[in-house]
């Protein structure tokens, strides 16, 4: 189960359609067996009882965003969203913009794993900053064995 990031518009345009989408995107991302995070509804909720400028938000979801394995950016313009996605990719934490990419990553990521063990390509991938591998458990690169992970997992 990964921690799943949900960005997209939240004050441009109409807000209570803006959090209904990411209630909806949310959902779908928990029936993938994901966690999703819903800094939408989240705001929404807290804006109704105290009052906070949108730089406030920012800065919470900037916060909240970096322990997060991964963002799906739902579409629609905003700057904040777009903002956060930038961030993510600055912290090498993959954004999707559906459903079905987040979906061939996972297989992608799996296939990745198998891959690279079965080449014997585990030692040159230890030596090398390989984006978007992290290493648990690793042994030394001279032997070459350990469990890697390449799916949504922070680097």
């Amino acid at each position: 189960m990964a921690r799943i990031f949900i960005s997209g518009p939240f004050s441009k345009g109409d807000i209570d359609t803006n959090v209904g989408l990411a209630v909806i995107a949310a959902e779908r991302v928990s029936r993938m067996g994901h966690s999703p995070f819903i800094s939408h509804a989240q705001g929404f909720v807290w804006g109704e009882f105290f009052e906070h400028e949108n730089a406030f938000f920012y800065k919470w979801c900037n916060e909240w965003l970096p322990v997060c394995q991964a963002v799906l950016r739902i579409p629609g313009e905003s700057a904040g969203a777009d903002a956060e996605c930038e961030l993510a990719r600055s912290l090498r934490i993959p954004v999707f913009y559906s459903f079905e990419e987040l979906e061939n990553y996972e297989h992608e990521a799996e296939r990745f794993e198998a891959k690279l063990l079965s080449k014997g390509l585990l030692e040159r991938a230890l030596m090398e900053n390989v984006p978007g591998i992290t290493f648990i458990d690793a042994t030394s690169p001279k032997d070459g064995k350990g469990k890697i992970s390449h799916s949504l997992k922070n680097s």
